[in-house]
């Protein structure tokens, strides 16, 4: 099946069964090999040729060059049954197969290594690139997932060109996405002229937002923490709403030092609490909006445990998310089958500046800008009421609930002792004042009106009428923080003065598109 094959592999996995297919298909088979791995095949039983002997030249400049000479790639490249004479009369001999994946770049940046030019592979993407364009007659494997199928595929006189197509089409994502990482991490403009960021797929999804849209979930290269890289340890695997839904749970969990409780339903909170433990936090954001949390996503900042796995197994929620969770809490959860149960790590990890950077693409444009976590906030109160002073941690945790929403974005959050609660939200509105009057209305629903004179208000934007603090005050709001920077500032600052509610200008706006 292959007289001749090239086999150069930084990554060892699975080398056992490429070797123990070709000794099965091919035993004949010269095998071509340098350094590490021709090494690593002699232990399989195999006994490959060095490249330098096959081609007559040395390895040189510390191992630089190896591989890039005109019998190695004049044998991958020449174009049997049309280039036969040419070959010949330059010594060429075919090359059949070509095995190589390539420098661990990523690996090594993430490693904190300065020294990431020499990882940069060049005869590594040569060879696979010139192996994928003649993929008539050259199998090409980048991938050690690839070696059993195509050993079976061999032995079973079935490579045929959909197959071959398959490999060359993954040895040119391959590349691209090795080049992509090489540029981002070596750039230095902050957003450069050109940007190529690359995903590896995890899975398909059974389908998308609604059953007649396709899905699927990819990881973006460098991101090795946070949701990108979630473990699910119950339950069928996470749709794409529910990815979306768990991304907005995780959003205010971020440097959480307190016990901090999100209950998310269609990508927005519905509520939000910080506490001493996670019991009450969980108790606290879910009683922020009950009837919303029904069928819900539910982020933990802490480790759950067995007394708030028992409050969980009483609720219909579909996915648990947090950093960990203890033997006992993970036994009473397993007890829902339906539920999901995931763990990941909120730790950041290094990445190169562009793909730190949020990215939104629609209708063919890449929107690339720095992620919201601002967090030197300054106040300054301009408005003050005696019946009012609310804390800096309750400015701090609202701020914190509203930049988690759709703007038009208000919330309504109150203190019980040391928590930190919502009441009402209201988000993704088009004006401020529905979005006032949807929070007002859930906070009624669900705690009633002294509940309302005992808040804070807090908004995403600036007031651009006094129109949102007249309805607040109607409705007996005591207090408000929000952006400065209108025009009207002083006629809203006039109106909560006249009606006697303490009102806190914040430096950050907290838009949320």
């Amino acid at each position: 099946m292959f007289n001749r094959c090239l086999v150069s592999v930084s990554n060892k996995e699975k080398l056992n069964v490429l070797a123990e297919g070709l000794s099965r298909v091919s035993p004949d088979c010269e095998v071509l090999s340098t350094g590490g791995t021709a090494e690593a095949l002699r232990k399989l039983s195999l006994q490959p040729r060095e490249i330098s002997d096959f081609t007559g030249f040395p390895e040189c400049f510390e191992g630089r060059l190896k591989t890039l000479h005109p019998l190695v790639h004049g044998g991958i490249l020449f174009r049997r049954g049309q280039d036969d004479n040419d070959a010949e009369s330059r010594g060429i001999k075919p090359i059949d197969l070509v095995v190589v994946n390539l420098y661990p770049f990523e690996e090594t940046y993430l490693c904190g290594s300065d020294n990431l030019v020499e990882m940069i592979d060049i005869g590594g993407p040569t060879l696979l690139r010139a192996a994928a364009k003649n993929s008539e007659s050259v199998v090409v494997l980048c991938d050690p997932a690839d070696y059993e199928e195509c050993m079976e595929r061999a032995a079973n006189n079935t490579l045929d060109l959909s197959y071959r197509h398959h490999l060359r089409a993954k040895v040119f994502a391959h590349t691209a996405a090795y080049d992509a990482k090489i540029a981002a991490t070596l750039a230095e403009e902050s957003y450069p002229e050109t940007v190529t960021v690359s995903f590896k797929r995890i899975s398909n999804l059974r389908y998308g937002e609604n059953p007649h849209q396709s899905g699927a979930v990819y990881k973006q290269d460098f991101w090795k923490s946070g949701l990108a890289n979630y473990q699910l340890h119950h339950g069928k695997e996470l749709s794409y709403n529910n990815l979306l839904d768990g991304a907005a749970a995780v959003l205010p969990l971020r440097a959480c030092d307190r016990n901090t409780c999100c209950v998310v339903k269609h990508a927005a909170p519905c509520g939000l609490a910080e506490a001493e433990d996670n019991v009450e936090a969980f108790e606290r954001a879910w009683a922020g909006d009950p009837v919303s949390a029904f069928g819900s996503v539910v982020g933990f900042s802490h480790s759950v445990k067995e007394a708030e796995a028992e409050l969980l197994r009483k609720k219909f929620v579909e996915v648990v998310i947090a950093p960990r969770f203890s033997g006992p809490a993970l036994e009473i959860l397993k007890q829902k089958p339906a539920l999901r149960i995931v763990t990941l790590d909120r730790r950041e990890g290094r990445r190169p500046s562009i793909f730190s950077r949020n990215l939104v693409m629609q209708e063919g444009l890449a929107l690339f800008q720095d992620p919201d976590r601002a967090h030197d906030f300054q106040f300054q109160r301009v408005a003050e009421s005696s019946n009012c002073a609310p804390s800096e941690g309750l400015l701090r945790f609202g701020l914190t609930v509203v930049r988690c929403l759709k703007s038009n974005a208000v919330g309504l959050v109150r203190q019980v002792g040391n928590t930190y609660q919502t009441i009402g939200l209201g988000g993704g509105q088009p004006n401020r004042v529905q979005a006032l009057q949807i929070a007002l209305g859930r906070a009624r629903e669900h705690f009633g009106d002294e509940a309302i004179k005992e808040s804070l208000l807090v908004s995403d934007a600036f007031f651009p009428f006094p129109d949102s603090i007249e309805a607040a005050a109607a409705a007996g709001v005591p207090a408000i923080v929000a952006p400065g920077g209108s025009k009207k500032d002083p006629e809203v600052t006039e109106a909560a003065q006249r009606l006697g509610v303490d009102l806190t200008f914040v430096n950050h706006r907290l838009f949320r598109h």
